[in-house]
């Protein structure tokens, strides 16, 4: 499991995971953007720090399936 997991980051890191990395990182942005503005406008709405961090965290991942749709691995 372990190696799996070093092999992943490792192809990761050097660019042979997906097809077109420029693409999959571009999706990782928009994910990373879209749960930020999330978090920020949940906490600027006066809800409570820890409830706005998990929905913003949910809000996410459920985005996340959706955003890497079009993602081709090698």
């Amino acid at each position: 499991m372990f190696d799996m997991t070093l092999d992943t980051i490792r192809l990761v890191l050097t660019n042979k995971m997906w097809a077109d990395p420029v693409m999959a990182y571009r999706q990782v942005a928009i994910g990373a953007i879209g749960t930020a503005l999330a978090f920020l406008a949940l906490a600027y709405a006066g809800l409570p720090l820890w409830f706005a961090a998990i929905a913003a965290g949910f809000a996410g991942g459920y985005a996340m399936p959706y955003l890497f749709r079009d993602v081709k691995f090698q």
